[in-house]
């Protein structure tokens, strides 16, 4: 998930998206991946990730347990 702003100050998914289209992730079963698109926003954000070994998925972000890699 997105990790704050520099400088170390915390922030709220209403200030930053969780992660940004593109960007690699890991998540603890399907494993390593890609946001190809995003839907709605703040915690609910539907973000579709294509993962390498479990192909596509639809997952809530604030419910997703993304790591940034």
């Amino acid at each position: 998930m997105y990790a704050g702003r520099p400088g170390g100050a915390a922030t709220s998914w209403q200030e930053e998206p969780p992660v940004k289209l593109g960007q690699r992730v890991s998540h603890p079963s399907f494993g390593e991946g890609i946001v190809i698109a995003a839907e709605g926003s703040g915690p609910h954000t539907r973000l579709q990730i294509n993962f390498e070994d479990a192909g596509s998925k639809w997952l809530v972000a604030a419910y997703a347990n993304l790591t940034s890699l």
